[in-house]
């Protein structure tokens, strides 16, 4: 089977990651990914060092104009409390509510103790190719290569 295009041109860092930072008692948050632009959104984390069994929650959350957010019901982990965790949550933008167009990751650590956690906002399917160039891309990726 032929390939017509890259991955890169179906995909990209399509808002402002999490970048790696502790959390203590706190929460932290993605950029809101537009999900006009795209069919679906993921969110892959990373949870690092954990101090002392701190509890994260990754979930996600919905606004109609990047402003104020809302959680999206069932679109949550269950507390994370082990060091040197990996997972995902995805979205499809028809599982929105209706007037709602942007998707973020919020992680909240609750138990009091520092967690190093990380987020990455990737749009997949773009409506529109290639999905990666855009303001956000342009902003935070220093580099792309496609061999």
């Amino acid at each position: 089977m032929p390939f017509t295009e890259n991955a890169s041109q179906a995909l990209g860092l399509a808002a402002a990651p999490r970048h790696a930072a502790t959390i203590n008692n706190t929460t932290g948050d993605t950029g809101g990914i537009d999900m006009r632009k795209w069919e679906r959104a993921i969110f892959f984390f990373s949870v690092g060092t954990n101090a002392s069994s701190g509890s994260v929650i990754f979930k996600l959350q919905e606004s109609a104009a990047d402003s104020t957010y809302t959680d999206i019901t069932s679109a949550a982990t269950a507390a994370i409390t082990t060091a040197s965790k990996c997972g995902s949550l995805e979205i499809r933008a028809d599982q929105l509510t209706d007037g709602q167009r942007y998707v973020r990751c919020r992680c909240t650590e609750s138990a009091s103790q520092a967690v190093t956690v990380s987020v990455l906002a990737i749009g997949v399917m773009a409506r529109q190719k290639p999905g990666g160039k855009g303001a956000t891309e342009t902003a935070t990726v220093a580099e792309r290569y496609v061999h």
